[in-house]
Parts: C-alpha cells; sequence; structure tokens
C-alpha cells in the first residue's frame, strides 16, 4: 500500500500520526482489540505486525476496501471526533474521504432513539436486540448507521443535492462490504478539503449567499419528506462559492418518526442560530411554514 509519511501530510493540510514507539507488539497474527480508530497508527500495521505481507491495515474494514480497489493510497487523518475519525486516501488521482465510526459501545452520541423512530427493521431478533442493547444489537446498529448514510447520500445525490458523492455502492451488497466506513467524494481541492462553515468569517454578501443555499437545501429536503436532525453550519462545508452538505446518518422520514416535524424545525432553528455568527439574521417564519407544509404534502 502506497502511503505518505508526515511531512507529505502536513503539505496538503492533512495530520498524520506517528505510530507508536516501543508499545507495539511485535507477534505477528496477534488480534487487536477494537479500537476507537481514532489515528493512523490505531488502522494500519506496522511493519513488524502485519499477519501477512499483503495486510497493510489493522482494521478490517479499510482492509476490505483496501483489497477490492476502492482506494489505493493512504494520505492521513482529515479530522478526528468523538463518533467518527475522517482520513483522506486516494484511488489514483482521485481524493476520497474515508469516514470510520468509532465503535458503538465507545461513541458518546447515545441518545439517538429519535432518529431510529419510525425506521423499520426487517428482522425481529436484530429489531430487538438493538432494542435491548445486546452485543448483537451493538453490531447491528452501527451496520445500519453505515448504510443509513450510504443510502441516505446516493438519495440526496440522484435529487439533485449537493452532497459528497458515495465511492461505494449504490448496490446493497456493495455497501455491505464496507462495514462501518463511509467512503465518499473529498470535497476540496486535491488532497486538501473545503472548510466547515462554522470553522470561516465571511464577508457580508458570501454570508447571505450562504445563507440562501442552506436554506435551499434544509427546503428541498422538506420537500423530499426529510428531515437531517443536526443541520448546523457545522454539517455544511464551503467550496468555490458553494454550499456543500454532510453527515446525514440520522435523516429521518418526517412522516414515519412521531416527532418528524420538531425535528424540521429543529434544524430551521439550529440552521438560524448558527448563522448568526456569520452576520445573518434571518425570519424564519416562511421558511418553517413552506417546510411544513412540503414534509406534510409527502405523507
Amino acid at each position: 500500500m502506497h502511503r505518505h509519511d508526515e511531512d507529505d501530510g502536513a503539505d496538503f493540510g492533512v495530520r498524520t500520526k506517528a505510530r507508536r514507539a516501543g508499545g507495539a507488539s511485535k507477534g505477528r497474527g496477534r488480534k487487536r482489540a477494537p479500537l476507537k480508530r481514532g489515528s493512523v497508527s490505531e488502522i494500519v500495521w506496522g511493519e513488524d505486525e502485519r499477519p501477512t505481507t499483503t495486510t497493510a491495515f489493522a482494521d478490517p474494514d479499510m482492509q476490505r476496501l483496501y483489497d477490492r480497489g476502492y482506494f489505493d493510497t493512504l494520505v492521513g487523518q482529515l479530522r478526528g471526533g468523538k463518533e467518527a475519525t475522517v482520513y483522506v486516501v486516494r484511488r489514483g488521482e482521485e481524493s476520497l474521504a474515508a469516514k470510520l465510526y468509532t465503535d458503538i459501545t465507545l461513541r458518546s452520541f447515545r441518545n439517538d432513539a429519535g432518529y431510529w423512530d419510525g425506521y423499520w427493521v426487517g428482522d425481529a431478533r436484530v429489531a430487538k436486540a438493538m432494542r435491548h442493547g445486546t452485543r448483537a444489537g451493538h453490531a447491528a446498529k452501527q451496520g445500519i448507521w453505515t448504510f443509513r448514510e450510504y443510502q441516505t447520500l446516493w438519495r440526496l445525490l440522484d435529487a439533485g443535492l449537493p452532497v459528497p458523492r458515495p465511492a461505494v455502492g449504490p448496490d446493497v451488497s456493495d455497501i455491505a462490504e464496507a462495514g462501518s466506513v463511509v467512503l465518499m467524494q473529498l470535497v476540496g481541492d486535491g488532497d486538501e478539503p473545503a472548510p466547515r462553515l462554522s470553522d470561516l468569517r465571511l464577508a457580508p454578501d458570501e454570508a447571505r449567499a450562504a445563507w440562501e443555499q442552506a436554506t435551499a437545501i434544509f427546503l428541498r429536503l422538506a420537500e423530499l419528506g426529510l428531515a437531517h436532525g443536526d443541520l448546523s453550519t457545522y454539517n455544511l462545508l464551503w467550496h468555490d462559492g458553494r454550499v456543500w452538505l454532510i453527515d446525514v446518518p440520522q435523516t429521518v422520514e418526517v412522516a414515519a418518526a412521531r416527532d418528524g416535524l420538531s425535528l424540521l424545525r429543529r434544524d430551521l432553528a439550529s440552521l438560524a442560530t448558527s448563522f448568526r455568527r456569520l452576520g445573518v439574521h434571518a425570519d424564519t417564519d416562511e421558511l418553517e411554514r413552506r417546510a411544513s407544509g412540503a414534509a406534510r404534502a409527502r405523507r
């Protein structure tokens, strides 16, 4: 596997962390305990640790995608978080983002019942295990969460919304092979990612343009009968004057969820609040009326 060293990653604004010094076991074939997948050193094998000469990744989902040719180069870590860590990888000259979810038992985002309301799980045993929080239930929940992100990205892309293009799918069998890795287009220039709106200061005309685009995304989601569930400038990218929507696994069907309309209104309120830091102070009453009407029309 091609891999950039720390200096290479720095050239592209990507953080790569050095491998652990002296602490790694040298036993071949040793199985690692589940990790947070929060650094390069936690997802790749050291040269003296590899169980086989062709095994590059300690993370089995990344190894599977690598073996199937979905990517061929690990550039480095892009962004870490409590729920997932994003890495930059390449397939040939194409830059991609690999979003690796932290094991669900270690994640801080536990109160997610509202995002599962109305989501149907066909296997009754799996649904029961998820409700009771068993080990099998946690595993199923993690797999379905990743599947939901792929499924939603493909749906929104087909609807013309500005979201990263998934690099896996849309066939269900292909998505299943991805495990708990969401591999998608890296929005930005080369290996340099686009910034989130929450990290920027924009000129007044740019901020207003971003607000208009963000509310257009919000209304289009409502027309599709969807609420993002966590909409704010934190989950919107800004690239070449265009707003991109990211982080969509918690998106819910408004008609199916008991609190669907409340989630829709919460999205708008959160969006408006986060844009105030950019100097945009907008009246959202008309937007709320239009979004609620569009969502109800889908029932």
